[in-house]
């Protein structure tokens, strides 16, 4: 396996998980599932960056992907929804 697999992994799980963004924000709630991707997100940092396996260096960079998915496609929507309107 390669350099570029092990860094694209990231990017392809969340661009491919994006469409289930809208699925998932309806079916539970959002300060829940913001909680369960920050912590796979931790815990795919911390299997990153504490191992020398290659195979789950690709487990912790899926996780990674799959938390940013919901993070970056929902956060913002959050934001506008529960940001005082002066801000």
């Amino acid at each position: 396996m390669s350099v570029a697999v092990l860094s694209g992994v990231t990017y392809v799980v969340c661009g491919s998980l994006t469409i289930f963004t809208g699925p998932v924000m309806r079916r539970f709630e959002s300060r829940s599932v913001l909680v369960l991707c920050a912590l796979f997100n931790s815990v795919g940092t911390f299997l990153f960056i504490g191992t020398a396996s290659y195979y789950l260096m690709v487990i912790g960079r899926s996780l990674s992907g799959l938390s940013q998915a919901i993070i970056c496609t929902y956060t913002p929507v959050w934001i506008n929804e529960f940001a005082p309107r002066s801000h």
